[in-house]
C-alpha cells in the first residue's frame, strides 16, 4: 500500500509542476484516484480486523465496501480531511489532536466501521442486537443436543504381563 501511494504522490507531483496542456486534467483524474485510494486505505484496517482473508482480498473487499457505502465514505473521508487541514493552518492544533482528539477521533469512526460491519457479519450484528457474549452458536447447539455414542466396553479378562 505504501509503494501505491507513492506512485500516486509521484504522479500528483508530476502533473502539478507539469506544463503541458492536459496537465489540469491528468491532475485531476489523479486527485480522484488519490481519494479512492485513502477511502480504500480507510477501510482496509478495519476490513482486516473483521474478515479473515488474504491481502489482495482484503483490499478488494475493503474497495467494493466504500462504493457500497459511499455517504459514510464520504463522511469519514470528510472529517479526516477537516481535521487534516486544521492541523495544517494551525500547527499546535496537530499536537493537540495527538493528545486529546486521537481516542475521539478512533472512537468515531470505530462507531460507524460497527455500524457497516454489522451489514455484512452475523457476528457483529448478533451482539449489536443485544445477544449474550457467551451464547452458544448453532455448531455449538447442534453438537451438544447430538445423539451421544457410548463408549466402549472395556475388554473382558484379566491383562496378563
Amino acid at each position: 500500500m505504501a509503494a501505491v501511494g507513492g506512485v500516486i504522490a509521484a504522479d500528483l507531483y508530476f502533473w502539478a509542476h507539469s506544463e503541458l496542456p492536459f496537465a489540469f486534467f491528468m491532475n485531476a483524474v489523479s486527485v480522484g484516484i488519490a481519494i479512492l485510494f485513502c477511502a480504500t486505505l480507510l477501510f482496509v484496517f478495519p476490513v482486516q480486523a473483521v474478515f479473515e482473508n488474504p491481502i489482495k482480498a482484503t483490499i478488494r473487499t475493503a474497495f467494493l465496501m466504500l462504493l457500497k457505502h459511499w455517504p459514510t465514505t464520504i463522511a469519514l473521508l470528510a472529517g479526516a480531511g477537516a481535521v487534516g487541514y486544521v492541523c495544517y493552518l494551525i500547527p499546535a492544533a496537530a499536537y493537540l489532536f495527538l493528545i486529546f482528539g486521537t481516542g475521539a477521533f478512533g472512537m468515531i469512526y470505530s462507531l460507524q466501521f460497527v455500524n457497516i460491519f454489522k451489514q455484512h457479519n452475523e457476528v457483529i450484528a448478533e451482539d449489536m442486537r443485544g445477544k449474550d457474549w457467551d451464547k452458544k452458536t448453532k455448531a455449538e447447539q447442534a453438537e451438544e443436543n447430538a445423539p451421544q455414542r457410548k463408549p466402549r466396553n472395556k475388554p473382558k479378562g484379566k491383562i496378563i504381563k
